[in-house]
């Protein structure tokens, strides 16, 4: 028996009201669904992965996880996966602090101090590392 194979088609009804998807497998045969925005979303979302990734000039970038290689290709060629520099993104952070009664706040401001420490501690520590590199190879120790 062969195999079937459909092609889809994915329409957009505006922002808001979602997609049509058409399945197609020939002229004669197809099947069409009406798909909401949010179902969409949530049925891709809830199988990838997102983490984020660290590099070192202090930018930090979304690493999906389960995409293949050609739409990852895609996402980074339109700029869709966009670096946020850390120093905006710590300061993005307190719009979160807004509904925190200030005992709540003042704990979570300093646990970000301790991280954000421990960070640049950890860049010393790299620093200092390959200045003693850089002295051992030219006999400067």
């Amino acid at each position: 028996m062969e195999s079937e194979f459909w092609t889809p088609q994915l329409e957009e009804h505006g922002q808001r009201h979602g997609f049509n998807l058409t399945l197609h497998r020939s002229q004669e045969k197809s099947a069409s669904f009406a798909v909401t925005r949010a179902h969409l979303q949530e049925l891709v979302l809830a199988r990838i992965l997102v983490t984020s990734s660290c590099h070192p000039d202090g930018m930090i970038y979304p690493c999906p996880a389960g995409i293949e290689d050609e739409v990852l290709d895609v996402l980074f060629k339109e700029n869709l996966l966009v670096g946020v520099p850390i120093d905006q993104l710590v300061a993005g952070s307190f719009e979160l602090l807004m509904n925190e009664d200030a005992d709540s706040a003042t704990i979570q401001l300093l646990r970000l101090k301790e991280r954000l420490a421990l960070a640049i501690t950890s860049v010393d520590d790299r620093l200092r590392g390959m200045e003693l590199d850089r002295s051992a190879t030219f006999g400067l120790a």
